[in-house]
């Protein structure tokens, strides 16, 4: 539900809904962290909608063509002529955010409140993102999941890495390359789709044997040159691994919301990181 702005966190009365002064319901839903569906969204605002007789409700609910989460349309009163330009994007692709619905800091904790708020007033959210051409609002990946390449370009890995899971050979996938020319990537096989697969060629089944044999690996290439074509230069993977166990929170490379811990995978993995880059370097140069 939406704060008021003139309450900051930490104050019980920060966490009471903004209402309609006429009829008492609250002014706005709001829901964040994850995208949320068409279906869900009009399941939480039934009660809402049963609870009314008169008025107008406006719902607005992202969506796209692109595979991005969208948030939707930017809402009137958000400093819409700015939005547009630099005051929703940072340099760096980072989302902003001002206006009367932006907390004002944090209850007594002015370093915390400094890291969020800049000067201006601007609310830096840490999402990487980017408006569309009708204007909607796609959160692409995390800043701090960012990859900067050895010639300063910043790549989301995200969409990258959602694109090679779309493949149903593919469960997961990591792409490296901060501070290195190019992209690589390790990936983990669907084996419930791979083994009947496997079976049908008269391939062994047992993980390490099967992400070991060129038919295989032929499969799985052609799976990544596919996406390659979809991607700019500096976003395609020019070299990849398969991996014959998946990551797991058990095994330390998943978090316990089953994020990728990037910085543990890049260490268990490092060996393989390095030969992939070896082997990129040298067809390259061939």
């Amino acid at each position: 539900m939406v704060k008021s702005p003139s309450r900051q966190s930490g104050d019980p009365a920060a966490h009471q809904p903004d209402t309609d002064a006429v009829s008492g319901l609250p002014a706005a839903a709001m829901a964040g962290t994850a995208p949320e569906s068409f279906e869900l969204a009009l399941g939480e605002l039934e009660q809402i909608v049963q609870r009314m007789e008169g008025g107008a409700l406006r719902l607005r609910h992202g969506g796209g063509e692109d595979g991005a989460a969208h948030s939707g349309l930017v809402f009137e009163g958000e400093e819409d002529d700015t939005l547009r330009g630099r005051g929703l994007l940072g340099d760096d692709g980072e989302v902003l955010c001002r206006g009367p619905h932006v907390f004002q800091g944090y209850l007594d904790a002015p370093d915390k409140t400094a890291e969020a708020l800049d000067d201006d007033g601007w609310l830096h959210s840490g999402d990487i993102g980017h408006l569309d051409a009708d204007g909607f609002l796609a959160i692409t990946d995390r800043k701090k999941e960012l990859i900067v390449n050895a010639y300063g370009k910043n790549i989301a890995p995200a969409p990258i890495e959602n694109a090679l899971k779309a493949s149903r050979f593919i469960s997961q996938a990591v792409v490296i390359g901060d501070r290195r020319q190019f992209l690589v990537a390790l990936l983990v096989p669907d084996f419930e789709t791979l083994v009947p697969w496997a079976e049908k060629q008269g391939l062994p089944t047992a993980p390490a044997e099967l992400v070991a044999t060129p038919q295989v690996r032929d499969l799985v290439r052609e799976e990544v040159e596919a996406i390659n074509t979809q991607l700019a230069r500096y976003e395609q993977v020019r070299n990849w691994a398969l991996l014959p166990a998946e990551f797991t929170l058990e095994t330390g490379e998943l978090t316990p919301t089953q994020k990728v811990k990037r910085r543990v995978v890049n260490e268990k993995y490092g060996e393989i990181i390095e030969r992939l880059y070896r082997e990129g370097e040298t067809a390259a140069g061939a």
